[in-house]
């Protein structure tokens, strides 16, 4: 039962992951989260935050905030402008299961 239960998380943590792989493929290359944040997380930039290792539901509810405004950043309000709540969540996990 515990190593089902262990393969579940497995499958899980792996499906999250290829998901925000895909997820970050499939965005524009102009305006997406490698160009400032970097493909593992880490920015290029000291004004850009590190999101690799920050807990998933932290990166989605700040994604969701830059959204609908409650966050304001013209920046990343245009980068997400074309996201939605299936891309938060993938890239979200992405991130989140990233060594910082």
């Amino acid at each position: 039962m515990v190593q089902r239960a262990l393969i579940s998380a497995a499958d899980i943590h792996t499906g999250a992951l290829a998901d925000g792989i895909e997820a970050l493929k499939n965005l524009n290359p102009g305006q997406d989260c490698k160009a400032c944040h970097g493909m593992a997380g880490v920015p290029v930039a000291d004004e850009w935050p590190v999101l690799a290792g920050q807990q998933a539901a932290y990166l989605q509810k700040q994604l969701a905030a830059f959204k609908s405004g409650e966050r304001i950043n013209p920046l990343m309000q245009a980068a997400i402008a074309h996201l939605g709540d299936p891309e938060y969540k993938a890239l979200a996990a992405y991130y989140s299961q990233l060594a910082p």
